[in-house]
């Protein structure tokens, strides 16, 4: 008897893990840095100059929580630089070619799924940028940015809905942090690259 309970009741868990999962993650607010959130101004070394070219970010996080995808991370790069002004008319026209891999979309505050509901969320995302000058086949930039993101508690009453707007935060304030590096960057005719 006691073991049939016990089933029973993880049964009943899995359910509800899964529809709060699937169901109370809320609508997105757009993973693309606005312009006024900027520290610095454009460069205008880029300007209309920089497409958005591989992008590779895990399509789940740890336990199969909702975590943002690589289409996701694209289209918010893309949205960015638009808003931004360095996104060239076309792929074609474009003179530099910025690749994004997310290396790590880290829950900071343990793994369970029926944590104490109480709780907040942070995820710690780190995503590596690279920016190659594709006429002279150069890296400009290569920068690992790793940005910490907590959603509150009041956000959502299940974990999944908490760590999906913590994941989103994070890239979106990644983002912001890759903005205002391309805001610095200096290019010279014979430059050899940035490390980082």
């Amino acid at each position: 008897m006691p073991l049939r309970s016990a089933a029973r009741l993880a049964a009943i868990l899995s359910t509800l893990a899964l529809l709060g999962a699937g169901c109370t993650t809320p609508p997105s607010k757009g993973l693309a840095a606005a312009p006024e959130s900027l520290t610095r101004p454009p460069n205008p070394a880029l300007r209309e100059s920089v497409a958005v070219d591989e992008v590779q970010a895990g399509e789940a996080s740890r336990l199969g929580l909702p975590s943002v995808s690589s289409g996701e991370l694209a289209q918010a790069l893309t949205d960015s630089l638009r808003r931004a002004g360095y996104l060239a008319p076309s792929a074609g026209a474009a003179r530099y070619a910025l690749d994004a891999y997310v290396e790590e979309a880290a829950l900071q505050n343990g793994d369970g799924l029926f944590r104490n509901l109480q709780t907040d969320d942070s995820v710690t995302s780190t995503i590596r940028y690279r920016l190659r000058d594709v006429q002279r086949s150069l890296v400009l930039l290569d920068r690992k940015i790793e940005v910490p993101y907590t959603a509150a508690n009041r956000t959502g009453f299940f974990t999944a809905t908490r760590v999906r707007v913590a994941d989103e935060g994070s890239v979106r304030e990644s983002i912001e942090s890759l903005l205002d590096e391309l805001g610095r960057l200096r290019i010279t005719a014979g430059d050899d690259g940035q490390g980082g």
